[in-house]
């Protein structure tokens, strides 16, 4: 019937074939020009001129671009896999499936392209791994899952729900497709214009303060540490991150609340799984040292269990097993963005960098690692190589997603976690009311701390009691 359905709506259904299809779109809209099961061909309209390689003696070919079916299913911009009031995407790249193929694709009277995507490879992982789930992805057979029980991480990502049809308005695609460069041009004439982890758990106390050494230690050594039975009183984490430095002013003030709301600004004050990320990566300086203080999570809450990673030892990892992906997110830059208008304060923020940075001592020195906040790639020039950073870029999120050294934890009313932002992914369960609960409520309230203060005093907490050992490689993009 939903197949039936999606035939009736297609004026002019497209099937895939490898020929090229005729078209009657006039010069200045984009066409499309042939559907191939992992790509599709546009023609683009003749004010919009792509760069080499892509400009041939042949004159009909000359605006030509391919698009791969990773770039079309991650830019989708149906409200299946965009949230709209915040801006970011309900879908992780580790939810891609790298057998994807495409189905059926028209552009609609709307001028949306409307894919169909083959039904039969979404949710293909399953949490039992059977010979031909490990042929399909390798990655699971790496010594670092050895030993490990994965079945969990793979079964959570499968069950994500899955769309198997995808919407991208053709304005979109001409302005946010990976080739076009034009927003890049003349830009200097507009200058004006670990293995496991096992956090340090602090009980708070009247003498708290005599473990700030302990604190600083604990976040140098493992980038994570627990405070319980803090007290439950509005602004105090403001209080505990004043012990450490000052707190860092964001677009979200000093102080932040995580709670659900009907209209979220942000996909964490919805109940939505959070995927694994780092905070505000399109600063160009993001904060350092991120706290979350649990005021309320009531019984009645089923799920919401915050995960944890150390992004730096997990790219040690892998880049021990793919190097050559690895050196592609060394290469690539991708932009990082907040770009919300319909807030109280509006936003529009970008930077653009490679995934991981590393030193001249090939030494990994930063991860920047947040995908609901990613705008669309631009300015590369070989579709091959677009094809082999996404095929980088999906395995690096399902290497994280999957990795063993995942610490998750439960909150409750009382516990603050201090973390280092700059070197931890975090991330969050999908939380709801158990069954047969009509009322419950999560509250938490949270701050940051500059990268360089959070070094500044770890430095001069160690000098002082005669420690000589630097505070290394705390994800600000310097070993020492």
């Amino acid at each position: 019937m939903k197949t039936a359905l999606f035939l009736r709506q297609a004026s002019t259904l497209i099937k895939i074939s490898s020929r090229i299809l005729s078209s009657t779109s006039i010069n200045d809209k984009i066409q499309l020009v042939e559907i191939r099961p992992h790509e599709l061909v546009f023609r683009m309209p003749h004010i919009h001129r792509l760069h080499p390689p892509f400009s041939t003696t042949d004159k009909s070919l000359s605006d030509l671009i391919r698009l791969p079916v990773a770039w079309l299913r991650l830019n989708c911009q149906s409200l299946t896999s965009f949230q709209p009031s915040s801006g970011q995407r309900l879908q992780s790249p580790a939810d891609l499936p790298f057998q994807l193929s495409i189905a059926q694709a028209y552009i609609d009277e709307k001028e949306v392209l409307k894919i169909r995507w083959n039904t039969e490879q979404i949710n293909n992982i399953s949490s039992t791994l059977t010979n031909d789930e490990l042929t399909q992805y390798p990655e699971l057979l790496n010594p670092v899952y050895s030993g490990k029980n994965i079945s969990e991480p793979l079964k959570q990502i499968s069950d994500v729900q899955q769309t198997d049809e995808s919407s991208i308005p053709l304005e979109y695609i001409l302005n946010y497709n990976p080739f076009n460069r034009s927003s890049n041009e003349n830009l200097d004439l507009k200058i004006s214009d670990n293995t496991s982890l096992k956090p340090q758990v602090i009980n708070y106390n009247e003498k708290f303060s005599d473990h700030r050494d302990l604190i600083l230690d604990s976040l140098f050594e493992q980038g994570i540490v627990i405070i319980k039975n803090v007290p439950c009183k509005p602004y105090y984490v403001k209080t505990i991150a004043e012990l450490i430095s000052f707190v860092q002013q964001t677009i979200y003030g000093d102080i932040f609340v995580v709670k659900t709301t009907n209209d979220p600004i942000n996909i964490a004050y919805s109940n939505e799984k959070l995927y694994l990320h780092q905070d505000l990566c399109y600063y160009e300086s993001p904060p350092g040292l991120q706290l979350l203080h649990c005021l309320r999570n009531d019984p009645s809450i089923m799920g919401g269990e915050q995960i944890y990673l150390d992004v730096m030892l997990a790219c040690e990892d892998f880049r021990t097993y793919y190097p050559v992906d690895f050196q592609l997110l060394c290469d690539i830059p991708i932009t990082f963005q907040k770009v919300h208008y319909k807030r109280e304060r509006p936003v529009h923020l970008h930077y653009s960098r490679p995934i991981i940075k590393i030193n001249l001592q090939e030494k990994i020195v930063a991860v920047y690692w947040s995908p609901m906040f990613e705008a669309p790639i631009q300015g590369i020039n070989d579709v091959n190589q677009l094809r082999r950073f996404y095929q980088a870029y999906v395995r690096l999120s399902r290497f994280l997603e999957t990795h063993p050294s995942r610490y998750k934890h439960t909150l409750e009313s009382g516990d603050c976690i201090i973390f280092n932002n700059r070197r931890m992914v975090h991330g969050r369960e999908k939380f709801q009311l158990k069954r047969n609960e009509n009322v419950g409520e999560r509250y938490l309230e949270g701050c940051y701390v500059n990268i360089d203060e959070f070094k500044n005093e770890c430095m001069m907490s160690r000098m002082r009691r005669g420690i000589n050992t630097p505070a290394m490689r705390v994800g600000n993009g310097d070993l020492l």
